[in-house]
């Protein structure tokens, strides 16, 4: 491994603490912005199992305030139609060019903004099929792009579920899905010792950012939370893809 104190370094970490504030004030975010920026200075091999490191190592920090506040059978059945999607996602990483796959996820998550922004949306608790569609197209999302926050953050976005909730719910099924993504790459031979060292290097820097911001969520109301999640959505999609 080689990640000497030169520019790529710089950037890679400049990125990393931004990822880390926004990880931490909403739960997610942090690999929507990490994984085109690592994919450039790296390439998607090398990145996407270094984001799967540091995902899960953050997801250890924030977890323990989360566990009580999130809605645990959900945050199940999400995850577990995750398990599903992501193995698909890693063997796609290896074989489907990453702009097909990138393209492809941006323009249905920029449709189902547009939806919300519309006023579209559930007043109950969401159906089975529609909470496993939500899981098993972050699994896919995940496991090819290293992006698995927007389908699940517009399934939450799209109910009335309180911020604190949303959030709590997002840190612990990014935990499970972290430890599903890593199993996945490594049956895959995409994790490595050299991009696994390359995300221990930068976990410090993730970790301190995030801190950051779950102090920035605890002075946030319900609805400017909801607004900055979905604008955040809507910005990483239209840039992911431009870039």
């Amino acid at each position: 491994m080689d990640m000497t104190l030169d520019w790529q370094f710089a950037v890679a970490a400049a990125v990393t603490a931004f990822a880390g504030i926004v990880r931490g004030f909403a739960g997610f975010g942090s690999s929507m912005l990490l994984a085109p920026s690592l994919s450039a200075l790296y390439t998607p091999a090398v990145a996407i199992p270094m984001l799967g490191i540091m995902e899960l190592g953050v997801a250890v920090q924030l977890l323990p305030k989360a566990v009580g506040a999130a809605k645990w059978r959900t945050v199940g059945i999400l995850a577990a139609a995750a398990a599903l999607g992501i193995p698909l996602g890693a063997y796609a990483l290896r074989t489907v060019p990453a702009e097909i796959m990138r393209w492809t996820i941006s323009a249905a998550i920029i449709a189902a903004i547009c939806l919300i922004a519309l006023g579209a949306g559930r007043k109950g608790e969401a159906r089975l099929p529609g909470t496993l569609s939500a899981g098993a197209l972050s699994g896919l999302s995940a496991g090819a792009t290293g992006m698995g926050g927007p389908p699940i953050v517009l399934y939450y976005l799209a109910g009335q579920d309180p911020a604190a909730e949303i959030r709590a719910s997002l840190i612990c099924f990014f935990m499970l899905t972290s430890i599903m993504q890593l199993a996945a790459y490594a049956a895959n031979g995409l994790l490595t010792v050299d991009n696994g060292l390359r995300g221990l290097v930068m976990l410090p820097v993730f970790i301190v950012g995030a801190f950051a911001g779950s102090h920035l969520f605890g002075q946030t109301h319900d609805r400017t939370y909801r607004r900055i999640a979905l604008a955040l959505v809507a910005i990483v999609a239209v840039v992911s893809i431009l870039v």
